[in-house]
């Protein structure tokens, strides 16, 4: 699930997208995720339909 989705548009195939994203699923020791994290990805447009090209976990600081 996404919140807070911000999108630039590059230009008519290309775009930029920050957004917060639930992520769920295992680890490859079968620990369970269930995390809210903040992400940027890049969607290309390809035979009309926008599809993520990228995808990365933008890492918070801690103090």
């Amino acid at each position: 699930m996404f919140y807070d989705i911000n999108v630039e548009f590059i230009n008519d195939v290309v775009a930029e997208v920050k957004l917060t994203g639930r992520l769920t699923g295992l680890l490859t020791n079968n620990e369970p995720v269930n995390e809210i994290r903040e992400l940027e990805s890049a969607l290309k447009k390809l035979n009309g339909e926008w599809r993520f090209s990228r995808i990365s976990v933008v890492e918070v600081l801690e103090r």
